[in-house]
């Protein structure tokens, strides 16, 4: 008998280093979960179009395994999937949490009823009135008297007391959403110049870490439809694959023009480039709703940050709180920028062009009176270009334009006339 050949296992490609980052912070969290898994009924339910004999074979980088959806997963968090075959990367997808038995564990937000909006106006109006720090403080105190639960009160005042500020004014559990999309849970401490993004473990009860970022770096604040995205002078956290594709293109950009200006025909970094997205996290039975919430956290930073311009000396740099926006205004305002720049390239061109236009319609009259003539064929192609391009310039004066095109239109007749008479000699 032969003897039997073993052949080595199959080599895997490794993961790029970000994937590779995210693979250990996804199995960080997944062991911070309680062991519990679907029965193999609940998970073929959820599957019912898609069942390992109707569908391709998949299999999770992330979580380990072969599994045949991506509801498959024990919990309503994204995943990376690469088919067998082709090992191609799809990106990440959004797993479904509707049917999902542990989609109350899913660490994001919760939807909340909707109670009225008397209890967040009178706690807006109180934030918004409050004339020093020692009244906002006091305002923001009836945001611990929420229905928090025993866990999260506790990681509320762990982390309040933990921050290097003091006093810290109060506290907000949220979702962070970090640069994969993912859904953190924090804890966001306001202080009188600052806030921190305070990672809490509830289950040991410890602080693992935490972020500080001034006031005075917050640029604007917008509500959008899931929470409140804060807008910042500088990068907060790792960056995402969106500013490695606008990094990448820059650089593409500045090897083929061969110059290290910033030829970059891409997002330009604005007020709006650097942006962090927080979601409310409320238990269910809450008194208010999300978008309540995020009203209240929204008065509460542009509050503080104006109170904190007040305080400090006229002779300091100064700084102007953030501004509190909606999606449609950020839209509104960058349309109207755009529509500004463009319409000041227009007139910077039009101007460019009737200069242009005026010295060539000069140099052709100027030559008919030389001695000897010029040719009347270099004098009308002397007006060609300098007429299309007032002609391609928004609004450029109608009155040069069609002077400029009856002098050539007459030089162009005495070339022709001339020709003429030079023939039939």
């Amino acid at each position: 008998r032969a003897p039997k050949v073993t052949r080595p296992p199959p080599r895997r490609t490794p993961l790029p280093p970000p994937l590779q980052r995210h693979q250990r912070r996804r199995a960080a969290w997944r062991r911070d979960q309680p062991p519990r898994r679907p029965t193999m009924a609940a998970s073929r339910a959820r599957c019912r179009d898609n069942t390992p004999a109707q569908g391709p074979r998949r299999r999770s980088l992330l979580c380990g395994g072969p599994r045949a959806h991506p509801a498959l997963s024990r919990r309503g968090v994204p995943m990376l999937r690469v088919h067998d075959s082709a090992r191609s990367w799809h990106g990440l997808r959004w797993l479904p949490r509707q049917g999902c038995e542990h989609s109350k564990r899913a660490p994001g937000p919760v939807p909340l009823p909707f109670l009225g909006l008397s209890a967040s106006e009178s706690l807006v109006d109180a934030i918004s009135s409050a004339s020093t720090t020692a009244a906002l403080a006091e305002a923001l105190r009836e945001v611990e008297q929420w229905q928090w639960t025993s866990d999260q009160e506790a990681g509320m005042k762990r982390c309040k007391t933990y921050v290097p500020e003091q006093p810290a004014l109060a506290a907000f559990y949220v979702s962070s959403v970090n640069e994969w999309k993912l859904l953190q849970p924090r804890v966001l401490v306001l202080t009188s110049s600052s806030y921190f993004r305070v990672k809490y473990d509830q289950k040991s009860g410890k602080v693992e870490h935490y972020r500080k970022t001034p006031l005075r770096d917050v640029l604007s604040l917008e509500k959008t439809a899931d929470g409140l995205k804060i807008y910042l002078r500088g990068q907060d956290g790792r960056a995402g694959p969106q500013k490695w594709y606008q990094r990448l293109e820059r650089k593409v950009a500045q090897i083929s023009t061969g110059s290290k200006d910033n030829a970059f025909s891409g997002r330009v970094k604005d007020e709006f480039y650097y942006a962090r997205e927080y979601r409310p996290s409320l238990p269910a039975g809450a008194p208010l709703s999300a978008d309540q919430v995020t009203d209240v956290l929204a008065a509460a930073l542009h509050k503080t940050a104006e109170l904190h311009r007040d305080s400090l000396p006229a002779d300091g740099a100064s700084f102007e709180p953030p501004p509190v926006l909606t999606t449609d205004e950020r839209r509104q305002i960058l349309h109207d920028r755009k529509a500004a720049a463009r319409a000041e390239e227009e007139r910077a061109e039009r101007e460019a062009a009737e200069a242009e236009l005026r010295h060539a319609v000069e140099v052709a009259s100027a030559s008919r009176e030389l001695e000897p003539k010029t040719s009347s064929q270099i004098n009308s192609a002397v007006l060609s270009r300098p007429i299309k391009r007032a002609r391609r310039a928004v609004e450029a004066d109608a009155s040069l334009i069609s002077r400029a095109e009856q002098l050539k239109a007459e030089l162009e007749e005495e070339h022709r006339v001339s020709r003429k008479c030079l023939g039939s000699v």
